[in-house]
């Protein structure tokens, strides 16, 4: 999972508007609608949708699939958190030395 945050995370820096985002194989080609929207690959995220179906779960994405297609929308609080420097989603956590 850490891998996939962490390529949601870059596609956000580089295209902070789009929300949309589909679940594909390498091989199948994809060009089904107007709107920019990121690619992620089963090939490269092992257990792909089940992943997503948990960040569904927790209210990172919304489930919007059309066509056969499996198709997410990022929430704003998940492009938020995304933003943010990853220094700073710890800031909150003060670890203590263990004794």
């Amino acid at each position: 999972m850490p891998e996939l945050i962490a390529e949601m995370r870059a596609d956000i820096n580089d295209s902070p508007l789009t929300r949309e985002l589909i679940a594909s194989r390498k091989n199948w080609m994809y060009g089904g609608q107007d709107r920019p929207f990121f690619t992620y690959f089963h090939e490269d995220h092992e257990d792909l949708l089940n992943k997503l179906n948990v960040m569904s779960k927790y209210d990172a994405l919304v489930d919007v699939k059309f066509n056969d297609v499996f198709r997410y929308e990022m929430t704003e609080d998940f492009v938020e958190f995304l933003e943010r420097p990853r220094e700073s989603l710890f800031e909150n956590y003060r670890l203590e030395p263990l004794v």
